[in-house]
Formats: structure tokens, C-alpha cells, sequence
């Protein structure tokens, strides 16, 4: 970029589980040309979707243990200047927020940080869940003003539940802005990123309030640990029956029935995936989760004595 030129932010935001990470990772595999800088923010202790990206080589900062829309914003600063001192020199940048961020803050402090012009706001939905969380009286809020937000929409896991599809695209029509685009078959690359901002559709708010009040009171995370392997017929239980206040759980695990192997865990309500993980970073043996809940749903300790079920005796 020549000197004096602001760089583009594109802020990807999406509920718990709707694909944010698989999007960057698409963005990145796909990406020949631009020098990308990417912020991961977690909601969670460890920085899962952080190891994840990072594995694609490129210009990465992870900020965990809360929310750059409100515990984190300093830190979100300080990515933002790392990123800008690069060289050679960053093009772009994108913030993967937490799942449950206010995207308005986030986009307010990206729009007003020296040395950075907010792009747009893209928004990832689960196809097949997202009527069900934009209505639950838990989440649906926090769901609702994510979609309201954003510039483009993408609809991810419409393969799982096509009969979804279309219910999906009217309620998110009607939750959007006027002016939003919603992308009904999802995208496969970065076509969902502004290359600049010039390229921002006409009629989107040029100022974004940062809003009030605190999402943190409605969601809980905690980090599971051990330093054994995990019973895998307990753990399978555990997976078929998990209640549906688990909004969602990720880390890596290792199962009794195979200890040398170490397996991804990544789940929402009603879909758990286990995909072998041969650089995991943690030491033979051991599993490392994070789960998230609503507050009112249950506590601390019902979560450790779900899980703990799954340990091995």
C-alpha cells in the first residue's frame, strides 16, 4: 500500500460454531497475492481458532479470555499497531471476533484507529440452527444484533439441512438491514473480503455506535483439562447426549482406546466432530476443552461433573 494509505479492516463475526475459522482458513489457502494480517479473538482461556490459523503461516495475533468489544479493547489496539509495523507492509486485515462479540464496537473502534479504515462487516450463520438461536430466549439477542450489523451474510452448513435453506434466507432478510447482501449458497475463498475500501457497497452507515450493556453476564466459558486420556466410550455417550445448553465446546482430546492419537473436538448443540489432529499442541495424553454455556442454563460445577463422567476411571 503506498504511504498514507489507511488499511481495510473486514471484522468477520458469526455466533459460536457458525464457521468464522473455517472462512479465514479458505481466505488464506485461497489468497496468492495480498498480505494478510488476521486478529483472532476467543472468548475462551486458549486460543484454539488462533493455533488453527496460525498453521497457514500468516500474519496472526490471537487475544483470549474475553472480548475485544469489551475487556480487550486496548489489546485489540495493540494487534492493530503490531500489524501496521509489519513489513513487508500488510494490505489487509481481518478480526475474527468472538462468537458472542457486540460486532458494532469492534467495527466503531476499527473505523476510528489511526492508520485503519473500517471495510465492512461480514456476518457467518449456521443455516440449520440460526432460526432456532436468533429466537432462543438465552442468545437470540445477542444472535439478532450480530445479523443486524452486518454489510454481507453468509450462510455456512446449508449442505447438512437444505430444507432449511430457504426459511433461513426470509428470517435473515428480515433481521438484516435493507441493504445487506445475503449469501445463500456460502462462499468458498475470500470473495466475502473487501479488497478496499472503495469496494464498500453504497447506502452502508458510515458511523457505527459502540452500543451498551455487556454480553459476558450471558455467556459462561470454562477450560477443561486432563492429563489422562479421556474413556472414548464414555466420551461417545457424552457426544450423542450432550444437552443442548452446551452452546459450544472445542479443544483437542485424547481417547483411551487409541492414546497415541489426538483428536480436534469442535461441537454445537447436536453436531460433535472428532478429526485427527497430528500437530496438536498438547503432550501425549492429554485433553484440553473450552466450553461455553448460557449463565442461566447451569454452572460451573454441572459442567466439570458432565465431563468428568467422560474421564477415565
Amino acid at each position: 500500500m503506498s504511504p498514507g494509505t489507511d488499511i481495510p479492516v473486514t471484522i468477520l463475526g458469526g455466533y459460536l460454531g457458525a464457521g468464522k475459522t473455517t472462512r479465514i482458513n479458505q481466505l488464506l489457502c485461497s489468497n496468492q497475492t495480498k498480505r494478510i494480517g488476521v486478529v483472532i479473538n476467543d472468548f475462551g482461556a486458549v486460543n484454539i481458532d488462533e493455533y488453527l490459523v496460525n498453521q497457514r503461516g500468516e500474519s496472526t495475533i490471537g487475544l483470549s479470555n474475553g472480548c475485544v468489544c469489551c475487556t480487550l479493547v486496548d489489546g485489540l489496539g495493540a494487534a492493530l499497531d503490531a500489524l501496521a509495523a509489519c513489513e513487508p507492509p500488510i494490505e489487509c486485515v481481518v478480526i475474527e471476533a468472538s462468537g458472542v462479540a457486540k460486532l458494532e464496537r469492534i467495527a466503531a473502534y476499527a473505523q476510528t484507529w489511526p492508520g485503519f479504515r473500517l471495510a465492512g462487516v461480514v456476518v457467518v450463520v449456521d443455516t440449520s440452527r440460526i432460526v432456532a438461536q436468533a429466537t432462543d430466549k438465552y442468545v437470540g439477542a445477542t444472535v439478532r444484533d450480530q445479523i443486524r450489523v452486518a454489510d454481507r451474510l453468509i450462510m455456512s452448513h446449508a449442505d447438512l439441512t437444505p430444507e432449511r435453506v430457504d426459511e433461513a434466507a426470509t428470517s435473515l432478510n428480515q433481521w438484516s438491514r435493507d441493504d445487506a447482501i445475503v449469501l445463500r449458497n456460502g462462499v468458498e475463498n475470500g470473495n466475502w473480503m473487501w479488497e478496499s475500501p472503495a469496494e464498500i457497497e453504497p447506502g452502508r452507515p458510515s458511523t457505527f455506535g459502540c452500543g451498551s450493556g455487556t454480553h459476558e453476564t450471558d455467556h459462561r466459558t470454562t477450560t477443561l483439562e486432563s492429563r489422562l486420556p479421556l474413556n472414548a466410550f464414555r466420551f461417545a455417550v457424552l457426544a450423542q447426549a450432550a444437552p443442548s445448553n452446551l452452546l459450544r465446546v472445542k479443544g483437542w482430546i485424547h481417547l483411551d482406546d487409541a492414546p497415541g492419537i489426538a483428536y480436534l473436538v469442535q461441537a454445537v448443540p447436536g453436531r460433535w466432530t472428532l478429526t485427527p489432529d497430528p500437530v496438536c499442541p498438547l503432550a501425549p495424553g492429554q485433553s484440553q476443552l473450552v466450553v461455553v454455556w448460557a449463565s442461566d442454563s447451569c454452572c460451573d460445577a454441572d459442567i466439570l461433573a458432565l465431563f468428568n463422567g467422560a474421564a477415565r476411571k
